[in-house]
């Protein structure tokens, strides 16, 4: 739901939708709840997104770092959902003026991508778009 508000241009609503979420989803991680990290991960990368359309990159940095330190705790550092996060990284980084950072966060999405797309795949396109912008 948080997600359609942003495609609707309520960064705000999306962002308060998206932040509920998550900390309804760690209550009942707390009550034994068995965690589903990916889903977890989404929801985070939704809302550092909408830290950043809201303006707010540094948030949407730090959002985006816990996101990929639960990936790294579940998954492999050249998962398809790794890239994702690393992309969304990249982009931060770029918003708040680290270039070197920026280019090396959208470099290492586009080598994971890569190898779980292959070449001829939007998302592909979408970070070598990035990089082109870097």
């Amino acid at each position: 739901m948080g997600n359609v508000w942003g495609y609707l241009g309520d960064y705000q609503k999306k962002k308060d939708i998206i932040t509920q979420a998550i900390l309804d989803y760690e209550k009942y991680c707390r009550q034994g709840f068995q965690p589903t990290a990916i889903l977890l991960v989404a929801m985070l990368v939704s809302l550092g997104n909408a830290w950043g359309s809201l303006g707010s990159c540094e948030e949407k940095k730090e959002i985006l770092t816990r996101a990929l330190e639960i990936n790294h705790t579940y998954y492999s550092n050249d998962h398809v959902y790794t890239g994702a996060v690393l992309h969304g990284l990249g982009d931060a980084y770029g918003s708040l003026g680290d270039n070197e950072k920026h280019i090396d966060f959208l470099t290492r999405a586009l080598e994971i991508k890569e190898k779980y797309y292959g070449e001829d795949h939007p998302a592909i396109a979408v970070t070598l778009q990035s990089l082109g912008n870097a």
